[in-house]
């Protein structure tokens, strides 16, 4: 939180317009204690996440069928729930970042999350590290003509969730035909270009 409160300062006195913040990466090993119920101990997220076989996930549905065929057993709904508890505790202090940044003023007067877009994305979409349906948010950015307050569900190549946000500070539903060839370090810019776009309907011209 520390961190985040340093970006959000520079963000403020407009020292930055860019930067990256990670909680882990998808290998992590986290540790988190008093959120495996009934338990006080310390446990790790990522090896205690594959202690639950991904195929018996419906992706289709909030539902979790063994493999077995029959119940879910005891131990298997704990660790379901210290699942959930850990993903609560990380979209808890994301909430409190965001408000942060919502209560705070720019250097031109403005409010920092209207003026700032902030994307909260995972790595892995399931507990064997694959990475097809990964969920995004993406937060603020009013100002700058992101249309929040909806969900879509697409099968996309995720640098369009890249494409969609540039919209805003390219100012162009065509950001990918602003995006130089080279970085400014002079090496080639390898961003994906084919078949991707920006997803219809999350920005428009402020």
């Amino acid at each position: 939180m520390a961190h985040m409160g340093i970006i959000r300062t520079a963000f403020q006195c407009d020292l930055l317009r860019v930067a990256t913040f990670q909680w882990s990466p998808g290998t992590n090993h986290v540790s988190f204690k008093g959120q495996y119920p009934g338990n006080t101990n310390i446990y790790m997220h990522h090896p205690t996440s594959h202690q639950i076989n991904v195929s018996e996930w419906s992706l289709q549905s909030p539902s979790f069928v063994p493999s077995s065929g029959g119940a879910i057993s005891a131990t298997q709904q704990e660790i379901l729930n210290f699942l959930a508890n850990v993903q609560t505790w990380y979209n808890q202090r994301m909430a409190e970042i965001l408000m942060a940044f919502k209560g705070t003023t720019d250097v031109l007067g403005g409010n920092l999350l209207d003026n700032t877009i902030i994307p909260y994305i995972t790595e892995v979409a399931e507990t064997n590290h694959s990475k097809s349906q990964l969920p995004a948010v993406i937060f603020g950015g009013k100002a700058l003509g992101m249309k929040g307050g909806q969900f879509q569900s697409v099968s996309r190549p995720h640098n369009d969730l890249w494409l969609t946000i540039a919209q805003a500070y390219f100012k162009t539903t065509n950001p990918i035909a602003s995006l130089p060839p080279t970085n400014a370090d002079g090496t080639a810019n390898t961003f994906v270009r084919t078949n991707t776009s920006p997803i219809a309907g999350l920005w428009a011209p402020p």
